[in-house]
């Protein structure tokens, strides 16, 4: 399984921008964010959990888009656990 972050950028309301044109790819694996604050990585973890939606560009699991096709999404996961 792998999840693929392609062109990703998040501006807030404030005029700061916390991501601009990240792009990863992480396979199944443990893995951990580091960074001088917190904000690039709660903001991509927010992304991440659909709390928050992209400026620009996509967040894919198994080629599913995170934020436009949820209801697909958490069909794979269930059908993966179960």
């Amino acid at each position: 399984m792998e999840l693929t972050i392609r062109n990703i950028s998040r501006n807030y309301l404030n005029g700061v921008q916390t991501l601009k044109g990240i792009n990863l790819m992480i396979l199944l694996c443990l893995c951990t964010l580091l960074g001088t604050s917190g904000k690039m990585q709660h903001t991509l973890m927010c992304l991440l959990a659909t709390l928050q939606g992209p400026d620009e560009g996509q967040l894919l699991f198994e080629d599913i888009d995170v934020a436009g096709q949820l209801a697909q999404l958490l069909q794979f996961i269930l059908d993966t656990l179960f």
